[in-house]
């Protein structure tokens, strides 16, 4: 089964020009993506090269919050669960 990380390389190479998101207004290619998730997987990196990490993130449904996902699954991290 293939990971997250080979599924957004196949999407970029296959889709580049192709609207991967739309957040009301605004849309973004796959390109567009891949590369904004892979700059944000290398600054987590850059953060905590430790596999398993935990990151938290604290934002709306919005376009940015695909790019993050995507970047903590590339990056090899978790993204922390909090229970109310």
């Amino acid at each position: 089964m293939p990971t997250i990380p080979e599924l957004v390389r196949r999407a970029v190479a296959a889709y580049p020009d192709r609207i991967a998101v739309v957040d009301g207004d605004r849309t973004s290619t796959f390109a567009e993506v891949g590369a904004r998730t892979i700059r944000l997987a290398n600054a987590l990196l850059g953060l905590s090269a430790a596999d398993g990490g935990r990151v938290a993130i604290l934002m709306r449904n919005r376009l940015e919050y695909v790019e993050a996902d995507l970047a903590i699954a590339i990056a090899g991290k978790e993204i922390g669960r909090a229970s109310c």
